[in-house]
C-alpha cells in the first residue's frame, strides 16, 4: 500500500492542492451566509425595538393630550375614560393596576356597554336620553377622581 502511495504521490499532492483551496472557498461562502443571517436577525431586532419605542412614544403623547384636555375641560370625562382605559394598559411606563387609576376603569366599566357612533344615532330619542342619563350619572359619580387621575397621568407623561 505504501508503495502505491509513493508511486502516485504527485497525483495526491495535485489532488490535495485542488481540494484544499476549494474547501477553503466553500467555508468562506458558508461563513458569508452565516454572517448575513446573523446581521439580518440583529437588524430585525433593532427594527422591532424602534417600532416598540415609537409605539410607546405615541401612546405617551396620546395619554398626555387626552389627560390635559380632560383637566382643562376640553374633553368629556366619559370620552377620556373610554380612551385612557384602552390606552393605559398598552403603555409600559405607567403601572395601570395601581389603585390610583381605579376611577378611570370604574367609569369605563359603567359606560362601556352604552352605544356610540352609528349605533347611538340609530336609537330613538327616548333611548338616547336614557343612555345619556346613565352616562351623566356615571360621570358625576367619578368626576373628581377621574380629573385627579388625569392630572396624575399628565404629570407622568409630560417629558
Amino acid at each position: 500500500m505504501w508503495e502505491t502511495i509513493l508511486l502516485y504521490k504527485n497525483y495526491f499532492f495535485i489532488a490535495l492542492g485542488l481540494l484544499i483551496p476549494l474547501l477553503g472557498y466553500a467555508v468562506f461562502l458558508q461563513w458569508g451566509q452565516l454572517k448575513d443571517i446573523i446581521k439580518g436577525k440583529e437588524d430585525e431586532k433593532i427594527a422591532a425595538k424602534k417600532r416598540y419605542d415609537d409605539r410607546q412614544a405615541d401612546l405617551r403623547e396620546s395619554l398626555r393630550i387626552i389627560s390635559l384636555a380632560t383637566v382643562q375641560g376640553q374633553c368629556e370625562i366619559s370620552e377620556a375614560s373610554l380612551r385612557v382605559a384602552n390606552l393605559l394598559p398598552l403603555y409600559d411606563d405607567i403601572d395601570h393596576k395601581q389603585h390610583e387609576f381605579k376611577a378611570i376603569f370604574d367609569l369605563y366599566e359603567d359606560i362601556k356597554k352604552l352605544n356610540y357612533k352609528e349605533a347611538r344615532n340609530e336609537l330613538n330619542i327616548n333611548e338616547r336620553f336614557a343612555e345619556d342619563k346613565i352616562r351623566f350619572a356615571a360621570e358625576d359619580k367619578h368626576k373628581d377622581e377621574v380629573i385627579k387621575v388625569c392630572e396624575r397621568i399628565y404629570e407622568q407623561t409630560r417629558a
